[in-house]
């Protein structure tokens, strides 16, 4: 909730292992929607073995200024849960926040936040208490 998803820009990915699977998909949902994406070493050679275009960014400072300056506009990063790789990405979620940019550190949130980039354009705002009053009227006309 409340979460401003950027319209274009360079967005991150830096997934798990067990992740990387599902990051094909992503990485090209993001291109065909007009983002380019840069990720981790790990993640951008799975990616360019599956053959999506995908800038490699090693250098983890590198990343928390542009994340900063806000040429990187969005940012995927799932970790195993181990006491040790929850450290390592750290200063990025820690960057992401500061720089009030949408970060996702699940698989099912980075996929739902790609879904939503497609509808940016095309989507109402209801009510919930509106639409609750419109779905009981049609039931008090049938009593």
């Amino acid at each position: 909730a409340g979460v401003i998803l950027p319209k274009s820009g360079q967005v991150y990915i830096d997934l798990k292992k067990g992740d990387r699977s599902r990051a094909e998909l992503l990485a090209q949902q993001l291109q065909a929607s007009g983002y380019s994406v840069v990720a981790a070493p790990e993640t951008a050679a799975f990616l360019e073995e599956q053959s999506v275009t995908v800038k490699s960014i090693e250098d983890i400072t590198a990343v928390m200024t542009q994340i900063a300056n806000h040429e990187i506009v969005m940012v995927f990063i799932t970790v195993d849960e181990k006491r040790s790789a929850i450290q390592a990405s750290q200063n990025i979620r820690k960057a992401a926040l500061a720089a009030r940019i949408p970060l996702y550190s699940t698989i099912a949130g980075a996929e739902a936040a790609t879904l939503a980039l497609k509808h940016l354009e095309n989507y109402d705002v209801y009510a919930v208490q509106k639409l609750h009053i419109s779905l009981q009227e049609p039931l008090k006309a049938t009593l």
